[in-house]
C-alpha cells in the first residue's frame, strides 16, 4: 500500500517588489493555511443541479473572489505580517495577477499546483 507523507511547513516563494521610488522590498508569498483555503473555497456560491445525470452550473449564481483578496491572504512583508488590501490596491494589476497565479500554484488551487503536489 502506498504511504502518504506530508510536511506541515507552508510552501513559500520569495518576492522582491520595487516601489515607485526605486526601493526594493522583500516579501514572501506563502501557501494558504487550511482555514485560509476554506475561506477561499467557501466564497464561491455555485448553484449546481443534475440534468440527465450531468452537473449543470447556474451562471447567474457564481460569485468571484478578487485576485487582490486572495493575494492579501498569502503575501507577507519582511516582518512576517500579511500585506493589507489597501496597500495591494496601489499595486499595478499585472503585479497582482502574477502574485495571484503564483499563490494559487503554491496552494495547489490551479492545475499547475495540483500537478506539482502529485509529483512531490
Amino acid at each position: 500500500m502506498e504511504k502518504l507523507e506530508f510536511s506541515l511547513k507552508l510552501k513559500e516563494k520569495p518576492v522582491i517588489i520595487t516601489d515607485v521610488n526605486g526601493v526594493k522590498k522583500n516579501y514572501v508569498l506563502k501557501e494558504l493555511t487550511g482555514p485560509q483555503r476554506d475561506i477561499y473555497m467557501e466564497s464561491f456560491d455555485i448553484n449546481m443541479t443534475l440534468v440527465d445525470g450531468k452537473p449543470q452550473i447556474g451562471a447567474s449564481s457564481i460569485k468571484t473572489f478578487p485576485p487582490s483578496d486572495f493575494v492579501a491572504m498569502c503575501l507577507y512583508d519582511e516582518n512576517g505580517i500579511l500585506v493589507k488590501k489597501d496597500v495591494l490596491a496601489t499595486y499595478p494589476g499585472s503585479v497582482i495577477s502574477s502574485l495571484h497565479r503564483a499563490g494559487m500554484a503554491l496552494s495547489g488551487l490551479n492545475k499547475e499546483g495540483q500537478e506539482a503536489a502529485k509529483n512531490e
